[in-house]
């Protein structure tokens, strides 16, 4: 009988088995033939056969595929909101162009076709982004509803490297004097000495309060843990020491 069907189009089966021909199904008549395969395991064979024969290419290619819902998305920003605010409005502006790209469907080729071509087209750099974002995305949220689908929806594209081509060269000791002896302004001039002397960041330098500089033991105290970055203490040379000290308490006596 299976053999006999392998030949036969849905139409003719239906005439041979019915003996009139096919109609248009509704919802109805679809409800009863998923009932009638959970219990006939006959009926069940003969369902799944037909469906691989006229319907396989369809039923593969979705099930390698994963329709991204608003209740998905908003699952993700839930998800983010454990990052820093620009990391945050970073990831949701990456999703929200990359679903904008794809129709809200992730599969095998699209992802990869998808990244290959945004390298191509707006820049390694950009495709590094939106990989990475992506590649959070289905962590976080896909593999959570379909754990299988999602690791291979993972491992179906890879992140752009980036090649930074400019390295800026150090800066020379006489350099460095030339400009602090340029410097006229005395809090100036202590803030570029210290961005000299302890490598700090610009901004880390700006945030500093008086309680975090121990000038008697020649240490800044940062204590700075967050998601990306980790800073404790930086050390101060013993001029530095010195000069710093003298310029709190100029500052102390002229505010």
């Amino acid at each position: 009988m299976e053999k006999v069907l392998q030949f036969l189009a849905p139409d003719e089966i239906a005439r041979i088995v019915y003996g009139k021909k096919i109609e248009k199904a509704d919802i109805n008549d679809l409800l009863k033939v998923i009932n009638t395969a959970v219990e006939d395991p006959q009926f069940r064979s003969l369902l799944f056969m037909m469906l691989n024969r006229f319907l396989g290419d369809y039923v593969r290619q979705n099930t390698n595929n994963y329709v991204v819902t608003e209740e998905d998305l908003k699952l993700f920003e839930k998800i983010l909101e454990q990052k820093s605010k620009a990391t945050k409005d970073e990831r949701l502006r990456n999703i929200k162009y990359a679903m904008r790209d794809l129709g809200f469907s992730l599969s095998l080729e699209s992802l990869k076709e998808y990244i290959i071509e945004l390298a191509a087209e707006e820049g390694s750099n950009v495709a590094r982004h939106r990989a990475n974002t992506l590649k959070l995305f289905i962590k976080e949220v896909v593999m959570s509803r379909n754990p299988i689908l999602g690791q291979i929806l993972y491992n179906s594209f890879k992140v752009p490297k980036v090649n930074y081509k400019y390295s800026p060269p150090p800066l020379s000791l006489e350099l460095l004097k030339k400009i602090f002896n340029s410097i006229d302004h005395l809090g100036a001039k202590t803030f570029f000495l210290i961005l000299a002397e302890t490598g700090l960041r610009v901004g880390e330098v700006y945030s500093l309060s008086v309680e975090q500089v121990d000038l008697d033991n020649g240490i800044i105290k940062l204590m700075k843990n967050s998601a990306t970055k980790r800073a404790y203490i930086s050390f101060l040379l013993r001029k530095l020491q010195t000069g710093l000290g003298r310029t709190i308490c100029l500052s102390e006596k002229t505010s």
